[in-house]
């Protein structure tokens, strides 16, 4: 896999020099003066232009930070077995993440326009439909898979893997608290404005993955899901509500209370069925 993986590469960035290449000799060839100059360049208008596409990128990187760097840590403390125990419960888990994702499509060109026309009253509408739907969807699936998750592990691996009742509660909790999380940061996509989110995400990916490496040796595969919650409180919650209500307008209240109603019924489900 991994010479195919570098021819792959290599063809790719080939491909690229070439494009790169042929682009400049059509312009050379039309008009010599079309051809960029270093010393001709404007750095400020550079630096705004690139600003939007590196936090873009750097919230990519944190996201694949936080998909592969728990396989890693997994694989060298706990071996194969862990791994396929918690990859399997994730993506039960994660049931919830690309349903609410399709949910919430519909609302995206809306929330778009309302906040790069600056609507604050149809941002704050659209914000409010949003995070409702969030309620509904997320908690809905979180329940199901909360008593029914364990079963769907056992049938997908044929019996293979026992489910780890724990690891999936801590792993549901986790991606409810992420849906939120990304859609009180999401007012800011349309315009730009995810510096401190991005920010945010890269730093709250790099210490949840140290957490875990440190937790891993006493609570297992459990340690990842911990880890995350802890740096998702501490770091990317207070960024998303300060987003959110800078964005819409929206009192704190409003947006701590919509930020913590799931947690409540989550709490209240783990009193009736407990680790």
């Amino acid at each position: 896999a991994l010479p195919i993986s570098r021819t792959v590469a290599t063809v790719i960035v080939l491909s690229g020099v070439l494009g790169i290449v042929v682009s400049m000799g059509l312009l050379y060839s039309h008009d010599p003066r079309l051809i960029p100059r270093i010393r001709d360049a404007d750095w400020e208008t550079a630096r705004s232009l690139a600003a939007p596409t590196g936090q873009v990128g750097l919230a990519f990187l944190a996201t694949a930070l936080t998909l592969q760097g728990p396989v890693i840590i997994l694989s060298r403390a706990l071996g194969g077995p862990a791994v396929a125990l918690f990859t399997t419960t994730r993506t039960v888990a994660n049931v919830i993440h690309s349903t609410v994702l399709l949910v919430r499509a519909p609302l995206r060109p809306e929330l778009a326009a309302a906040s790069a026309d600056s609507s604050k009253d149809s941002l704050r509408r659209l914000f409010r439909i949003a995070v409702s739907i969030e309620t509904i969807a997320s908690i809905s699936f979180a329940a199901v898979l909360w008593s029914v998750g364990g079963w769907l592990i056992a049938v997908w691996s044929h019996h293979r893997i026992a489910a780890d009742p724990r690891l999936l509660h801590l792993l549901l909790a986790m991606t409810v608290l992420d849906a939120f999380l990304q859609v009180l940061a999401s007012a800011g996509w349309a315009t730009n404005k995810i510096q401190g989110v991005s920010i945010g995400q890269m730093i709250s990916a790099i210490a949840s993955v140290a957490l875990a490496l440190v937790l891993v040796g006493r609570f297992g595969p459990s340690a990842v899901p911990m880890a995350f919650i802890v740096l998702m409180v501490v770091v990317m919650a207070p960024l998303a509500v300060r987003n959110a209500c800078k964005e819409t307008d929206l009192p704190v209240s409003f947006v701590l209370m919509r930020l913590l109603l799931p947690f409540g019924l989550i709490i209240g489900c783990a009193a009736v069925l407990p680790f």
